[in-house]
């Protein structure tokens, strides 16, 4: 039960609902669009929608879970690309239950198969989705995260 070393991740980290997203991936490929599109939408439909961290969070891991902070310097700040930084209200913290990479089009599957990966030790849902400056708008990425995460997968009889 001890706790790791914290680190930095190049992430955007929010909660949506009762799960903590981490996203993932390179400079200008839409992290800070998509969760801001995550969490606009959670409010319309009355879900919680928060975020943790916009660009830089950091990982720790409590327990055997893996722990996504906002570090102190960026608390609250969310970057709207071509317009600047802006206040947000966020949150300290949160269990991290998904991973979403954002990669090229040409690398994101169209039907994703179940998969993990591994972070500061502990195994994490993946979603792999294409990057928004490639063939995916943030809302489309934003439906794919919500079935992800609310929907049952058809042909399962597992329930989301």
């Amino acid at each position: 039960m001890s706790n790791s070393e914290s680190f930095v991740f190049h992430a955007t980290s929010l909660v949506l609902g009762s799960f903590g997203i981490l996203i993932c991936g390179a400079s200008g490929s839409g992290k800070s669009s998509l969760a801001l599109t995550l969490i606009e939408r959670a409010q319309q439909t009355g879900r919680v929608g928060t975020l943790i961290s916009d660009d830089q969070t950091t990982i720790s891991t409590e327990e055997g879970k893996l722990i996504a902070s906002t570090p102190s310097a960026i608390a609250g700040a969310v970057e709207i690309r071509g317009a600047g930084l802006f206040e947000v209200p966020y949150q300290p913290q949160a269990e991290i239950n998904l991973l979403v990479e954002l990669v090229s089009a040409d690398k994101a599957p169209r039907y994703p198969a179940d998969e993990e990966r591994e972070l500061a030790g502990i195994m994490v849902p993946v979603l792999v989705l294409p990057e928004l400056a490639g063939d995916c708008d943030s809302l489309q990425c934003a439906r794919a995260i919500e079935a992800t995460l609310f929907m049952k997968r058809w042909g399962s009889r597992e329930t989301a």
